[in-house]
């Protein structure tokens, strides 16, 4: 089964669930594994790795950056080197005040989700081994996957 990508309640009007429903209502829907991408941010980071470890599911850590309401894309952790990558860049760019750039940086480690927004608009990017194109589900607003994405179970 493909994995869940979340944002908390801390991407403020996109997020809706506190870190213990995002992963108990992924639990009940069958998830073995939960990416929590908030905007531009990783304050619920700590305490979802907890939550999710207590819960017996797999955590992965990202970031859904974003200039204004435009999403540019989302990165990805493999592993705690690519977290430190991607808290790097974020931090970067919160500091200098500068959007992100369109097209994500090569970070070691790091996976490039695009949003299925980009085939829409005709601005396919470059796409390697550690780039995809992620796929929207959409549901209701309380339904885990409602404003999501799903990728592919290779990542995992």
């Amino acid at each position: 089964m493909p994995i869940l990508i979340a944002h908390s309640c801390f991407s403020l009007r996109y997020g809706v669930y506190r870190v213990e429903e995002l992963v108990e209502d992924a639990l009940q829907n069958g998830y073995s594994a939960v990416a929590l991408c908030d905007i531009n941010n990783t304050s619920a980071a700590f305490e979802f790795v907890k939550v999710c470890r207590e819960k017996g599911i797999k955590p992965l850590l990202g970031v859904d950056f974003r200039n204004g309401s435009r999403r540019c894309y989302v990165l990805l952790a493999s592993d705690d080197a690519a977290w430190g990558e991607i808290c790097r860049f974020l931090s970067l760019h919160l500091e200098s005040g500068e959007d992100f750039p369109e097209q994500a940086p090569l970070l070691e480690g790091v996976w490039v989700l695009y949003g299925d927004e980009v085939l829409r608009e005709g601005e396919v990017p470059y796409l390697d081994e550690r780039s995809f194109v992620a796929v929207r589900m959409r549901g209701t607003r309380k339904d885990p996957s409602s404003g999501s994405e799903m990728i592919l179970p290779q990542i995992v």
